[in-house]
């Protein structure tokens, strides 16, 4: 099955791995969502927590 391989295990993992703090990821999703709502043209109220959230309680007709 190792021949099957293509890809080098070494090094693989490091690259994807993300390095920045947790008050950088956070700054880094706000500016993200700025960016969503300026292009929508509209401040967004809900998040997408709450979207998701509200997929299990919606009722169809």
């Amino acid at each position: 099955m190792e021949e099957h391989d293509q890809y080098e295990s070494v090094g693989l993992d490091e690259s994807l791995e993300d390095e920045r703090d947790l008050d950088q990821i956070m700054a880094d999703r706000r500016a993200a969502e700025m960016e969503l709502d300026a292009r929508v043209g509209v401040a967004s109220q809900r998040k997408l927590h709450h979207l998701l959230h509200d997929q299990g309680t919606t009722l169809i007709r």
